[in-house]
């Protein structure tokens, strides 16, 4: 049953966006954030899933088809909010760390290779720990983490806990960044080949940038503006510059606030979008099959996901809003299936779920689910109605013409396309 259905222009085709209704898992109370990442080394994507009144991560094993497994779930600190993963001890499996907020500190999962999971250890932050990101941030070639927290309204910060190389980890370092820091993500924003930090933060209507000194250190953050509540921020090349764009979810003000990296680092220009009703995450990806990553939010109030399309590097088209279940508050985007396609997976707030939606997305003539239009498309046509080949995924992709129908006309409709300056392929408007 296909869920959803959206039509999107694309120069000389059309991309159909839909997703196949929407599967849900359990977990404890109040999921509030995940992780997508292949956990027990079988090139699938497995899912852990963070829930906060629960005290606990639940961890999903991908059955190889974009359903899921649950395997178990792991005690953690009190209130958990934030999750990461990567490999921790240098195993070459992923290990999970989870931001505990009322209990302060940091749980360390350790994986056996097969996505089971073994407490080590704690370490405290003093304050309330919001939010946490892995990455080599001192160029060792190892994992370490970085930490948002508050406490006090002046009080808020990223620690450094870098990583001994030996399953253990030790305070490097505690900068300031502005008032109450929800989210933080690791990426190289002045290309300088080393990890710098960002933080979403929700009191100041800012985020704060922290550049790499190189080893680990920060530079002073740099705050720009947001809008009002931010709770996250993702890290994209939505104008295909070859630099890392900021896209920050404004809860409090229904929209996405990008700031656009000058190619230094620096990110002067911004531009909003309208999206749901209180956006708590934001994340970025190829949804239409163009090369180019749309924004997903996830928006609780409005149960809702909203999708904006990516108009060709040059900005975003009002958003679309696929419904969910009850108060969706991250998402985040994988390809479970191993379609080509990313599919999304969200938390239920509300409902003690997660659910993953199926990317089903076609481009109106692609008979052959190739991702493009050409001759390969009128044989796949051809084999299908004469030669007993298999059926165009979805149905509609064959139907060239719009009527409805897949048959001879379909055929020489899309050769009149690609040879004869004939009219583009038309999405069935079902």
């Amino acid at each position: 049953m296909i869920a959803f259905l959206i039509l999107f222009s694309i120069g000389k085709a059309a991309t159909v966006i839909s997703f196949e209704a929407g599967v849900e898992y359990g977990v404890g109370d109040s999921p509030q954030s995940l992780v997508a990442v292949d956990l027990d080394m079988d090139k699938y994507i497995d899912l852990a899933v963070v829930s906060q009144f629960s005290d606990f991560v639940s961890v999903f094993r991908n059955n190889g088809d974009g359903s899921f497994m649950h395997l178990a779930n792991h005690s953690v600190g009190t209130i958990p909010e934030g999750i990461t993963a990567a490999d921790l001890d240098g195993d070459g499996d992923v290990d999970l760390a989870v931001a505990n907020y009322a209990s302060s500190n940091v749980s360390i999962l350790y994986n056996d290779g097969a996505a089971g999971f073994a407490f080590l250890a704690f370490y405290p932050v003093l304050n309330h720990a919001a939010a946490i990101v892995a990455a080599d941030l001192d160029g060792d070639y190892d994992a370490d983490l970085a930490v948002a927290k508050f406490g006090d309204i002046d009080s808020s910060s990223v620690l450094i806990l870098r990583n001994n190389n030996n399953s253990t980890f030790s305070v490097s370092g505690n900068f300031p960044v502005g008032s109450e820091p929800h989210a933080i993500s690791a990426g190289d924003f002045d290309n300088d080949g080393d990890f710098d930090l960002v933080t979403a933060n929700h009191i100041a209507n800012s985020v704060s940038v922290l550049k790499n000194r190189g080893d680990g250190t920060f530079e002073t953050a740099v705050d720009y503006a947001a809008g009002l509540g931010p709770k996250s921020a993702a890290l994209a090349d939505p104008d295909n510059d070859n630099d890392l764009d900021l896209i920050v979810a404004d809860q409090d003000e229904n929209k996405v606030t990008i700031r656009w990296n000058a190619g230094d680092g620096t990110f002067a220009e911004s531009a909003e979008y309208v999206a749901g009703l209180a956006p708590s995450s934001s994340c970025a990806a190829d949804i239409d099959h163009d090369n180019l990553p749309e924004i997903i939010t996830a928006d609780w109030q409005s149960n809702t996901l909203s999708i904006l399309k990516n108009i060709a590097g040059e900005g975003f088209d009002a958003p679309d809003f696929f419904l969910t279940g009850i108060g969706p508050y991250f998402v985040a985007a994988a390809d479970f299936d191993e379609d080509g396609a990313n599919d999304l997976v969200a938390t239920e707030y509300g409902a003690k779920r997660i659910m993953v939606l199926r990317n089903i997305s076609y481009i109106c003539g692609d008979a052959n689910a190739d991702h493009s239009i050409n001759v390969l498309d009128v044989t796949y046509l051809i084999n299908f109605l004469y030669k007993h080949g298999q059926e165009p995924t979805p149905c509609d992709a064959g139907d060239e013409n719009g009527d409805h129908l897949t048959n001879i006309r379909d055929i020489t409709y899309l050769i009149n396309y690609l040879y004869k300056h004939g009219p583009d392929p038309i999405c069935p408007s079902t």
